[in-house]
């Protein structure tokens, strides 16, 4: 194809401005990444520091009214629970199963309907 002056200029500038939308997605979906590995780091440290705590506790045994020793309540894990997602894009809900806590533990899920990756908000069923 025959190209005039203006059109090659042109599609060069669709080029570059294609280019760039891409790099700010590619950056945005890797500080996405990262933010989420944060988190479950966080929410690693936070269930070790718990679990110390109550190893702490079951050792020592809790000093109540007269010096009598009551039982500290172990952290018990449930099974994976079912949790219904709503995709934040095109607001369809959809169900999965979570072995954390979906209201504190984020995941990300993709979209069955639009095929997104996101951060989904939960209506836990």
């Amino acid at each position: 194809p025959t190209l005039t002056e203006e059109e090659k200029i042109l599609l060069k500038k669709k080029r570059k401005r294609r280019r760039k939308r891409r790099r700010i997605r590619r950056m945005e979906r890797e500080r996405h990444a990262a933010a989420l590995a944060a988190a479950q780091q966080q929410h690693l440290y936070q269930q070790k520091q718990q679990e110390a705590a109550q190893a702490a506790l079951k050792r020592k045994g809790a000093g109540g009214i007269n010096g009598s020793k009551l039982m500290s309540v172990p952290f018990v894990k449930k099974g994976p629970r079912q949790v219904e997602y709503i995709c934040s894009l095109c607001n369809e809900a959809y169900p999965s199963t979570s072995d954390l806590n979906p209201w504190w533990a984020l995941t990300s899920h993709e979209c069955p309907k639009c095929v997104k990756v996101q951060v989904s908000r939960t209506q836990d069923l």
